[in-house]
């Protein structure tokens, strides 16, 4: 008889339980997740020790103020609190003290990185940056220019003439980061300092925030040019959803066998068809018949379209050519940013403008250039409108582009990029062709329910044509579960519309804040390649400066608990990344893998290797 306790009894049987969870688990995680993370990341293998220092530093300081973005409420529990002018008290419209000098520090590290990234970079790269701090300073000059004395000015002139003599001095030489970096830091340090020196004077002289409001104002203002990262990080969760994904299936099919591995499927795709069957007639009980099936119609054009393209660029290619997902993911990844560039130069060229007209007002002082200089004003102002009503053409435009450029593209051997680009337009013309307002307004959807409804049906009949034929292979069953995996995760993104997000939850900060984590732990596929024009570390400091100005800003409006600001981060930054730029690449990858022909099938069609 076994004296031992229930307890004891049960331990090898726990132990033996435990071991298998961890070996499914955290060994899967080790094996297929740290792989790919591992090759995601940045190499910094051959660069000096103390540029490798610098750049954990720049880590280190987006990781905090990442950490900063998810529990800012304590930096209005630790500190004093400043109200702003535009603000009413007890209505969130306060700074903290200490928010102040760390938003100032930050700011003179992000140029500080950008700087020494642009001084070996491309011309353009390169005038680009320096024109943009020159500006920017020039700005925050004019907004203390009432105060300064004549030895702050000299000062902040002598800053601004160092960063261009260093820029003119090491033009044509060898990149050197470190001393380079330190050089720039001076100089920028210095006139960050007097800045906020003479901030705190204008309150001191004044007896209201009026540098405050002004300093405020400065920050905001970035807004505009933080715009396509923003946007990034949309394209970047839409990555990631893909990456999840695929890491879920890769671990079914390793750790489990195939007959559990297609009930899990059968299990998944029921559970997705009872969800949107009945959004579908939650839907219809909360809207007329009519009204709803207009929008599942109007939805109906985004699959259709994706499985268009997919297949008018297939048949461009030759017989034994086959695109790939994890090809079509890369090329995505790889051209999403000068494709957001395109997409954000209207805005782009607006923050150039205003920021010149902003830098004249430092000349107001002189008599003699009034004239001209309100002249000059005028005239951007007037420019900046008509780039302003030039958006939404351009952007069309764009579009139509894309679409008419993926035929070229297909034939000349660029297959993902003819189809990512092609999709892209093709999405975004539907998409405003569908608005209020304009030709399709009748088929107006709002949310991801409807298109959602067309994808799961898809890989529904899929599935059970597949099943009915004998054709559900083992890579045809993988491929239906990493897509209705997908399916649901772009599910996950509907809170972030809540603009009150910042007060209830953190649920939209919580989205961006991940995208800017996940760009950082991925941005090595184009961080670890060097070229003449652009070096590794070029692109690396290049990157922690754009990116460190990022999360200063999104946390300041966080913490002032701007509304309208954090809205735009979150809805029309983030969000209209994912929908405009991400989704496109989710649903090409989509129409690709069900359009495949299955495995056995795919390498009777290629024939035997060239080396048999």
């Amino acid at each position: 008889m076994d004296m031992r306790s229930p307890l004891a009894r049960l331990r090898p049987t726990l132990t033996a339980l435990l071991s298998f969870l961890w070996a499914f688990s955290f060994g899967a995680l080790r094996e297929f997740v740290g792989a790919d993370l591992r090759q995601g990341m940045m190499d910094l293998r051959g660069l000096s020790r103390v540029t490798r220092g610098l750049i954990y530093l720049g880590f280190g300081l987006l990781f905090l103020m990442v950490a900063l973005l998810l529990f800012n409420d304590l930096w209005r529990a630790r500190f004093a609190l400043h109200p702003l002018l535009s603000g009413t008290p007890g209505r969130g419209s306060l700074i903290p003290e200490a928010l102040i000098p760390a938003t100032l520090f930050l700011l003179t590290m992000a140029w500080s990185f950008a700087l020494t990234g642009a001084l070996h970079s491309h011309p353009v790269i390169r005038l680009g940056v320096l024109t943009l701090y020159a500006l920017s300073l020039l700005q925050w000059m004019a907004s203390v220019l009432g105060i300064s004395g004549p030895g702050d000015l000299l000062l902040l002139w002598g800053s601004l003439a160092a960063v261009l003599l260093l820029f003119g001095l090491r033009w044509r030489a060898a990149p050197h980061p470190p001393l380079e970096f330190v050089a720039l830091l001076l100089p920028v340090s210095i006139a960050f300092t007097l800045i906020q020196a003479n901030g705190v004077a204008i309150d001191q002289s004044s007896g209201i925030p009026l540098g405050l409001h002004t300093l405020h104002g400065n920050i905001i203002f970035y807004a505009s040019l933080i715009f396509p990262l923003l946007l990034l990080v949309g394209m970047d969760i839409a990555l990631f959803a893909y990456q999840a994904a695929s890491w879920t299936t890769e671990i079914v099919q390793a750790r489990l066998s195939r007959a559990i591995a297609a009930l899990l499927l059968f299990l998944l795709l029921g559970w997705r068809l009872t969800t949107v069957l009945r959004e579908a007639l939650a839907q219809i009980a909360e809207d007329s018949f009519r009204a709803t099936s207009l929008g599942y119609l109007g939805a109906l054009g985004v699959p259709l379209l994706a499985l268009l393209v997919c297949w008018g660029v297939r048949r461009l290619l030759p017989a034994t050519t086959l695109l790939d997902a994890e090809t079509l993911s890369e090329v995505a990844e790889r051209y999403a940013l000068p494709l957001i560039l395109a997409y954000s130069l209207p805005l782009l060229m607006i923050f150039a403008t205003l920021t010149l007209v902003k830098a004249t007002l430092i000349f107001v002082h002189f008599p003699a250039l009034y004239p001209s200089i309100r002249a000059l004003s005028d005239f951007l102002f007037a420019l900046s409108d008509r780039l302003h009503a030039g958006v939404d053409p351009w952007q069309v435009t764009l579009a139509l582009l894309a679409v008419a450029s993926a035929p070229w593209l297909a034939r000349r051997g660029s297959q993902a990029l003819a189809l990512y680009l092609g999709l892209f337009g093709a999405h975004f013309l539907w998409l405003r062709a569908t608005t209020p307002g304009y030709l399709l307004s009748a088929l107006t959807w709002q949310g991801d329910a409807f298109v959602d409804f067309w994808w799961v049906l898809l890989l529904v009949g899929s599935a059970s044509v597949w099943l009915r034929r004998g054709e559900l292979t083992d890579d045809r069953v993988a491929r239906l579960f990493l897509l209705t995996l997908l399916t649901g995760l772009l599910r996950q993104t509907n809170f972030i519309e809540n603009p009150f997000s910042p007060f209830l939850a953190f649920a939209g900060i919580g989205f961006l804040a991940f995208g800017l984590i996940w760009d950082a732990l991925t941005a090595g596929s184009w961080a670890n390649v060097s070229t003449p024009s652009l070096p590794r570390s070029s692109r690396i400091f290049l990157y922690l400066g754009y990116v460190l100005l990022t999360v200063t800003v999104v946390n300041w409006a966080l913490t002032t608990h701007d509304l309208t600001l954090v809205g735009r981060f979150t809805g029309a930054g983030a969000l209209v990344g994912l929908d405009l730029f991400g989704r496109p690449l989710l649903y090409a990858l989509l129409a690709l893998a069900l359009s495949q022909p299955a495995a056995h099938r795919r390498e009777v069609e290629q024939g035997p290797p060239d080396d048999l």
